[in-house]
């Protein structure tokens, strides 16, 4: 049985028409119709993909400090932003991991092959799933 194509509404406003969009993007957040998050996770990791470009190609002229502010202000605070929606159950949320891990190897100075498991504790870092569930409570 083939599938139905999904209720294409008729939308008026004021005698303007507006056009139907599958997905949107509202304050950062791309929403879809079925309120799936794979458009969410695929933009935020081009974001956080680009933010780990610009800390590699900056890596060897700055200080770990100033790379540790990099860090926060302009990576760390677009992986916060909205993940009470997206982080729970997603199963692409794990890409999102992986580029977090390879920015913090790369800041740090230790290959990809060893744990970040301490390393996050001794620089005082949630993980993602931590700071969802902090968000949560």
């Amino acid at each position: 049985m083939p599938l139905k194509p999904p209720f294409k509404p008729h939308i008026l406003l004021r005698n303007t028409e507006f056009e139907y969009m599958p997905e949107i993007k509202f304050l950062g957040m791309r929403f879809t119709e079925n309120l799936h998050w794979h458009a969410h996770i695929c933009s935020l990791c081009h974001i956080l993909s680009k933010a780990f470009f610009i800390i590699k190609s900056i890596k060897n002229t700055l200080s770990s400090h100033v790379l540790w502010n990099i860090y926060f202000s302009y990576f760390h605070s677009r992986l916060r932003y909205g993940i009470i929606l997206w982080r729970g159950g997603t199963k692409e949320s794990v890409k999102v991991l992986h580029i977090r891990k390879k920015v913090i190897r790369l800041i740090i100075g230790i290959n990809k092959y060893e744990s970040c498991r301490q390393k996050f504790k001794e620089k005082r870092i949630l993980t993602v799933t931590s700071m969802y569930v902090l968000k949560v409570l």
